[in-house]
């Protein structure tokens, strides 16, 4: 089986999160592979091993613009602001040059199957499907891609094209199979690598954490307002953002503005080793979204013993119970309580933190590739 794996992102040293889900699935599904990205010139890459390549695709591929991120996430769209979509779409032509610059590596390689890791590579899936005849699957990790699919008939055609749709928790898939072929749909996970985060049973600050993209479905902005009420009960934390992101100047601002200077910090980004340290020196993770797929933070927070404070839209029910707290999306009020209701029962905080460490039985990434791997040969 040859594998060849499309994605807008791959790990580096200054964004180590980014393309993680086909970073170790080509890690630990030992098959001759080749890992399509674009080129990002943001750190050094993270060292493949001796059974996958990547090829770097120099194309200006940039991120959509504001106005149309939010556009594509409102529900109950008319046809008129669908319209509007699909010309902004069109205008960027974002996957047609990603895709012509693909084309000739991809055919020099030839794949037994494409996997496909965001939704602007759904035209690599069709075109080689349409062309050579080749299986093509898509991975979808995010609760964004999903809602995009659901909104957007162009893509929930080329979708439906695929032999299969590996979604990364239970709502993502409950948000697709209104739409999508349920026999294509397949339940997967996103992982952790016990090798990279663990318990270091070291001293922890006072402090909490937010890591993500600064982007505005993260949140940033409920837990900021929480801040004041946090500090009334607990004026020595610290609240800590990791990320960057187009938010940063109004994050920023916010901060200046609201006299927050001296009790949040940002950092714009941490390598996987600095992370591991930031998770076991800190008292809580806290992740205030409005949508998620199955957020790897959270899983490498776990690993590290660090319990958190999330949202339900999250959706990580069937890991949060015992680890974490979980409150109504877009509430401050919600997330100040329970932060507070965390950090001053230190019982339930060490009995959280135990529990956390148990993530690594069910969340391994040696596991969940060969559940993933073993589907790829039944379909092929």
């Amino acid at each position: 089986m040859r594998i060849c794996r499309v994605a807008l992102s791959y790990p580096t040293t200054n964004l180590p999160s980014a393309g993680l889900v086909g970073y170790y699935l080509c890690k630990h599904i030992k098959e001759p592979s080749i890992y399509i990205t674009v080129n990002r010139n943001d750190g050094n890459l993270l060292p493949p091993t001796p059974n996958f390549a990547i090829q770097l695709i120099d194309v200006p591929l940039e991120q959509s613009s504001h106005s149309l991120n939010h556009s594509i996430h409102k529900s109950k769209q008319n046809i008129f602001q669908r319209l509007y979509i699909y010309f902004k779409i069109i205008l960027t032509l974002r996957s047609i040059r990603f895709l012509l610059s693909s084309i000739p590596k991809i055919i020099f390689f030839k794949p037994d199957i494409i996997c496909c890791h965001a939704n602007v590579s759904l035209y690599h899936g069709l075109f080689f499907y349409l062309f050579y005849r080749t299986k093509f699957v898509v991975h979808i990790h995010a609760m964004s891609d999903a809602i995009a699919i659901s909104n957007l008939s162009i893509l929930r055609c080329l979708v439906n094209r695929a032999s299969r749709i590996y979604c990364i928790s239970d709502a993502v898939m409950n948000k697709l199979k209104y739409t999508i072929s349920s026999n294509k749909l397949r339940l997967t996970s996103t992982g952790v690598d016990p090798n990279v985060f663990y318990n270091l049973n070291t001293k922890r600050k006072k402090q909490i954490i937010q890591v993500g993209q600064l982007m505005w479905y993260k949140g940033h902005n409920y837990i900021l307002k929480a801040m004041p009420d946090i500090l009334l009960k607990h004026p020595d934390y610290k609240l800590i953002i990791v990320g960057k992101g187009r938010l940063k100047k109004e994050i920023s601002e916010y901060i200046k503005n609201n006299k927050l200077t001296s009790s949040v910090k940002m950092i714009p980004f941490l390598s996987h080793d600095e992370l591991r340290v930031l998770y076991n020196e800190s008292m809580l993770l806290v992740m205030p979204s409005l949508f998620e797929g199955l957020p790897k933070v959270l899983l490498e927070a776990f690993s590290c013993g660090l319990p958190a404070v999330i949202t339900k839209s999250c959706n990580a029910n069937n890991i949060s119970d015992g680890r974490a707290m979980v409150v109504d999306k877009e509430s401050s009020k919600a997330l100040s309580k329970a932060v507070c209701d965390m950090l001053d029962n230190q019982l339930r905080w060490e009995k959280f933190s135990i529990n956390c460490l148990n993530i690594i039985e069910t969340h391994d990434w040696q596991k969940i590739s060969k559940s993933i791997h073993k589907d790829y040969r039944e379909l092929l």
